[in-house]
């Protein structure tokens, strides 16, 4: 017996693209820790100041998750991730281009922390749409995929500890693929 389109199950390829934009929102934050011995010698981050810097991320996608729950609620998921995967580039490229003052980091990871307040709900919407409800518990528990996955791009930005897969080579093949089809 075929499925048909009306039958939920697991939505693969929202789920996909719900792993990569969970990995990019939360990717400004695991950039910074695996470049610390850089940052350290160029800006003087100490080991107190990475750990509030990464404070200041994870409490800004806090503040901002309820808020910019309702406006993924009003603007829709599709847009969201658009907006956020966008936003996220940008913020990793004002990192890398003026991100040599701890203060200027610290700005820039509260936009990229909030973006990760955004990230979630867009996810979320978007595979509560289409997961069956026996399947949600795996299909969330899955999204947080990311996560790791980002620490592990991370890793790999740092020439000391290269690891077999550069994850950041591969994410815009995976981008490429995912994001001229319609979920």
């Amino acid at each position: 017996m075929s499925r048909t389109t009306t039958e939920p199950g697991i939505p693969v390829r929202r789920l996909l693209i719900s792993i990569f934009l969970v990995m990019v929102s939360v990717l400004p934050a695991f950039l910074v820790g695996a470049a610390f011995l850089q940052l350290e010698k160029d800006i003087g981050l100490t080991p107190t100041g990475l750990g509030a810097l990464t404070a200041v991320f994870f409490v800004a996608a806090a503040i901002s998750s309820a808020p910019l729950g309702r406006v993924v609620q009003r603007i829709g998921w599709r847009r969201s991730m658009q907006i956020n995967v966008v936003v996220s580039g940008v913020v990793l490229l004002l990192i890398a281009t003026f991100g040599d003052r701890i203060w200027v980091m610290a700005t820039l990871l509260v936009v990229g922390g909030s973006l990760y307040g955004l990230a979630n709900p867009a996810a979320n919407q978007s595979l509560a749409e289409k997961a069956a409800t026996g399947r949600r518990g795996l299909v969330f528990g899955l999204k947080h995929a990311g996560i790791p996955a980002s620490s592990r791009g991370g890793a790999s930005a740092d020439p000391h500890r290269r690891m077999e897969t550069d994850l950041c080579s591969s994410c815009p093949a995976g981008t490429g693929y995912l994001a001229p089809h319609r979920c």
